[in-house]
């Protein structure tokens, strides 16, 4: 599954808008399933986070990562959009 994902990606033109989208999509479920705004993820230390959520400090310092390295290029390549798929996956699958 997620080779078909990257493949989807890779054929995309703009891998940074669809980085973005993910990003969004996992800030909106901490906002309601947690009550964590997009701030306070961002400026929160993880172990914080994980009192919070009660989530593994890994997947939340992972996320917390990749969306800091977002903000911070302008282009994204298709293994960064792999590594962002994979931490939003864990998330997911670990996350009320």
């Amino acid at each position: 599954f997620v080779e078909d994902i990257s493949q989807l990606y890779q054929r995309s033109s703009n891998h940074k808008e669809i980085a973005e989208l993910q990003k969004k999509l996992v800030l909106s479920k901490l906002k309601r399933s947690y009550g964590i705004s997009s701030e306070v993820f961002k400026k929160s230390s993880i172990e914080e986070l994980v009192q919070k959520t009660d989530l593994d400090k890994e997947i939340l310092k992972n996320l917390q990562t990749d969306f800091l390295w977002l903000e911070r290029v302008q282009i994204v390549d298709n293994n960064f959009l792999i590594r962002l798929y994979r931490s939003v996956e864990a998330f997911n699958a670990s996350s009320k």
